[in-house]
């Protein structure tokens, strides 16, 4: 095969992969599109709650293992009871010991003589029910405060009655046909010390009636009450030291680690717009405030370092108001834990109590510990105890805590920045290309071991081999960009160069992704009220319009100080939409290419002509245009801080160097793209990284919006539109962008549409080559977008919830389509679950008192309150499933066949069809999985069940 130059662009997002090829001459400049195509897959969450999948199943992987280690203690306990002659040998015979009440045999073992059959029946149901272990690591806050008032109360009710143990207790509740099951709410949850304590109790008593030896019933109590450790996840490798595990975000260390790095980087910015960095004796001072302090006002921090009220640091935006401070000293050095004695401690034994904090289960472990480790009082030892892993910063950090350490200390007493203090330490934080190229991509936790965690080298499958990262977006991402660029390889050979576009989304957290969709909602309602507004000036509702006025408010809270930024005359409503006020680049587009709200502002023609294509301090900073540079600064400093940074002297630093330009925007440091860059770079020398906000615009520019849309716009709906971004990224080189940048300057292509000047028509893009426009199309219409199954054969056969199927359905039901019905706690119904509740009265209630909410966060607050006033705490909920399948459970009651009662139960089928059940001629049994496609097998032998 006969080797092709070319490049090759990757628009990579959170659930897409657009990639394109372009034909190099050999000048190395693009000269033909060979390929482009797009891949769609799953971002590996759930639509819903953008929870990860993996999360999901891990849940309920954990269910079941419950639910198999709870089959297992009950067996052993069984055999052993059995083995001990305290259950019958016949299973049959142990059938008829269920008529005897359990909670009077455990009332009188503790004061008389039981039959060995009794007792084994007794300790069998201590199995059953053993109680409520709290667990500090598993345990929340929410769920501690929700029942504990349960726990509290049931021992109270134990102290104030006659009863010796729970079990004796529960019997005089019973025989006055109180409730004796665990109820939240009911005063009803008893602890798993209250069984060992009546087991104990029971022992004492039995050891002079029954044949047992010491070691018999310790053999029975460490199967009734044994409980396994927590197995905590393995941590990632440390990015300096990949040998070492990654430190708690908790620890100590990281905390001063984080503190050092804001103190090097904060600057603060002086009336003419000088940056300053902080002095020694100001590092110092700042450290001193923020190592006690959970964060620190940038008021306060003016006012530490003696400065002047009016300054502003260069950390210092709308929506970061403080410089965080350590948040594990501020806590644990609280006089309820450990006080002032916390700073006392060596960095070592800090973080060492941290750990110990986060890992032991127990309370009376970590009591013990602290009042004969770390000598505190009891008191301070049971407040210590109470803390949860919650109340500590979450999550782990890219470091060991050794190299955690190291770093502190050149940061904090030499003033180094991060990257300086790696250098000084003889690490290399970004060197990560690897020596020799491969012929294929492997698995990316086998070829980028520093970016996962550990695995086992004795499994057998990639991720539990290698590992993997825990962001299943970036995970699935990855998989997904190794089976594309092989595919590549494998017809075309290696590309002599690679671009990737990263989108912004793609690393978001849950919590991220919400706050965006929050600012999102809140920006559309903004434009809802800035078209009222539009509408009262009889203007129309489009984008230049909505523009401006957004511009105009950005310039002052008060209508009335709404200033031209360089001139200081007054914009008005009136004025605001005419040719004297224009839009104008703060930093100049010829330059900077940034085309972004963040770069814009408004100006009188006049002072937008004598600026003209110079940044603000080089074009009135020198003070020959009548305009005074200091009143220009004094304006600015209305605006949001992001644009203020952009008036001041050295903000066109960055950009008046071309290649350092080139160098901001094609190095994109962000997690994800550091490990795409990585990964590619195994079978390619050239790898670089363009942001998305580039790739909008010169997508743009060059006029390919129009092939899949109408009038410049891009089209959202057509998975198309990333082989696009994935042809504006391959084309995205240093002589593309000087092309752009001078035509922009000249003034021959406009900023965007919707700055259009509806006199001048919008010109034609450039052709990046003669003919290009016309290939473009032809290859983006032939694409056939592949699709990624968003799962294999495995999967659940049904979903969760069992329902109940309705027999005989009422008018009202058959109306609505409703066909099962399932029991749900009244206190977490939904507004439409109220509307669907099976009992006509009880719905009528429920709704009368759900229509008193507009609000459904407040109907979720106030309804389990009303449910349990009226004495409702669970209630049978319509539902319309179809297709529903019928299970029938057979009956186990011990009872002549003629009485017995089988009962029904309806599934919502899940996406795997059937189960198929095999048998080879030598007897072996075997099992697979169907889809409603067919079989997935070609050749069963004898086929049992389907």
């Amino acid at each position: 095969m006969d080797r092709i130059n070319y490049r090759l662009g990757i628009d990579l997002g959170t659930n897409s992969l657009g990639w394109c090829l372009l034909k190099l001459n050999e000048k190395s400049i693009p000269e033909k599109i060979l390929l482009a195509g797009a891949r769609i897959f799953s971002d590996g969450r759930d639509p819903k709650s953008g929870s990860s999948l993996a999360e999901a199943r891990r849940l309920n992987r954990g269910a079941r293992r419950r639910r198999d280690r709870f089959l297992g203690r009950k067996g052993a306990l069984m055999q052993k009871l059995v083995e001990l002659g305290l259950m019958p040998k016949n299973k049959y015979e142990r059938k008829k010991l269920e008529v005897l009440n359990p909670y009077e045999l455990r009332a009188k073992a503790i004061e008389n003589s039981l039959a060995p059959h009794e007792l084994g029946r007794a300790l069998y149901h201590l199995n059953q029910r053993r109680g409520f272990l709290s667990n500090r690591k598993t345990t929340t806050k929410e769920e501690g405060q929700k029942i504990k008032p349960d726990i509290d109360g049931l021992k109270e009710a134990l102290d104030a009655s006659p009863a010796r143990t729970l079990g004796e207790y529960l019997w005089l509740r019973d025989k006055n046909k109180q409730r004796v099951r665990a109820r939240i709410d009911e005063k009803l949850y008893p602890t798993r010390a209250l069984y060992r304590d009546e087991f104990t109790q029971i022992r004492s008593c039995q050891l002079r009636h029954q044949k047992l030896t010491g070691d018999e019933w310790q053999a029975l109590e460490t199967i009734i009450f044994h409980q396994r450790d927590l197995k905590t996840p393995e941590p990632g490798r440390c990015q300096l030291e990949p040998n070492e595990y990654r430190a708690r975000a908790a620890l100590p260390s990281f905390q001063k680690f984080r503190i050092a790095q804001d103190i090097t980087n904060l600057a603060w910015i002086d009336e003419k717009g000088g940056k300053h960095f902080l002095t020694a004796e100001q590092r110092k001072k700042l450290w001193n405030l923020l190592h006690k302090q959970k964060t620190v006002k940038f008021g306060k921090v003016r006012t530490t370092l003696e400065l002047p009220e009016g300054v502003q640091f260069n950390l210092e935006d709308e929506k970061r108001k403080d410089l965080k401070g350590n948040v594990t000293a501020k806590l644990l050095s609280d006089k309820k834990y450990f006080g002032e004695k916390w700073f006392d401690f060596s960095d070592k034994i800090r973080d060492q109590i941290v750990e110990e904090l986060l890992d032991i289960e127990d309370e009376k472990a970590v009591i013990q510990k602290a009042m004969n480790t770390w000598s505190v009082s009891e008191e301070q030892a049971r407040n210590l105890a109470s803390l949860l892993p919650e109340d500590f910063p979450k999550g782990y950090c890219r470091f060991g805590i050794a190299v955690l350490q190291k770093l502190v200390c050149c940061m904090r007493d030499d003033g180094l920045r991060y990257d300086e203090a790696v250098k000084k330490l003889g690490y290399h934080h970004s060197n990560n290309r690897p020596d020799e190229l491969v012929e294929k991509l492997d698995y990316y936790g086998k070829m980028l071991p520093k970016a996962v965690a550990f695995g086992d080298p004795d499994e057998a499958s990639p991720e539990k081999k290698f590992g993997k990262i825990g962001n299943p977006t970036v995970h699935v991402a990855l998989n997904q960009l190794q089976k594309v660029v092989n595919d590549i390889v494998t017809t075309h050979g290696h590309p002599q160069e690679i671009v990737v576009e990263l989108a912004r989304n793609l690393k978001l957290s849950k919590k991220r992704k919400d706050d965006l969709e929050k600012e999102q909602r809140k920006n559309q309602k903004n434009n809802e009220r800035i078209e009222g507004e539009l509408k009262i000036l009889c203007l129309e509702n489009n984008g230049p319009n909505r523009l401006k006025y957004k511009l105009w408010e950005e310039l002052s809270s008060d209508p009335n100080d709404r200033l031209c930024p360089f001139s200081g005359e007054k914009i008005t409503p009136v004025n605001l939409f005419s040719p004297q006020i224009e839009i104008e680049h703060i930093l100049p587009l010829s330059k900077t290419l940034d085309d972004s709200q963040n770069n814009k502002t408004l100006a009188t023609r006049e002072a937008n002509h004598l600026k003209h294509d110079r940044g603000p301090f080089k074009a009135f900073g020198a003070g020959d245009t009548g305009y005074d540079y200091g009143d220009i600064l004094d304006r600015a400093h209305q605006l949001p801080k992001r644009k203020f940074m952009r008036f001041l002297p050295e903000a066109m630093e960055r950009f008046d160097d071309e290649n350092q330009f080139l160098a901001r925007h094609l190095n994109d440091t962000r997690y994800l793209s550091t490990v795409a860059t990585e990964y590619l770079s195994h079978i390619c020398r050239t790898v670089r990284v363009i942001p998305g906000v580039l790739t909008a615009m010169l997508r743009h520019k060059l006029g390919l919006n129009d092939i899949l849309g109408e009038r410049g716009i891009k089209d959202r709906n057509d998975h198309r539109h990333h082989a696009i971004d994935a042809l504006v990224t391959a084309l995205t080189d240093q002589g593309l962008l000087q092309r752009v940048s001078q035509l922009t300057g000249a003034g021959l292509l406009e900023p965007s549409e919707e700055l259009s000047d509806p006199v001048k028509p919008r010109l034609k893009a450039p052709e990046v080559w003669a003919g290009f426009h016309k290939e473009a199309e032809e290859k983006i219409n032939h694409i056939v977008v592949s699709h990624k199954p968003d799962h294999g054969i495995q999967g659940p056969l049904h979903e969760d919830t069992a329902y109940g199927i309705i027999q005989h359905p009422s008018s009202w039901e058959k109306e609505n389509g409703y066909n099962v019905v399932r029991r749900k706690p009244s206190s977490d119904l939904s507004r439409n679950e109220i509307g669907a509740i099976r009992d006509p009265d009880l719905r009528e209630k429920f709704m009368n008192f759900a229509n008193t909410f507009e609000n459904d966060k407040e109907l979720k607050l106030a309804l389990p309150d009303f449910a349990k006033n009226l004495g409702v705490l669970r209630v049978r909920v319509l539902k319309k499933e179809h297709p529903i399948i019928e299970i029938i459970h057979q009956s186990t009651a011990t009872k002549p066949q003629s009485q017995k009662r089988n009962h029904k139960k309806g599934l919502a089928p899940g996406p795997v069809h059937h189960l198929e059940f095999w048998q080879n001629p030598d007897g072996a049994l075997h099992q697979g999985v169907g889809r409603v496609s067919g079989s997935i097998f070609s050749r069963p032998i004898k086929m049992i069940r389907s």
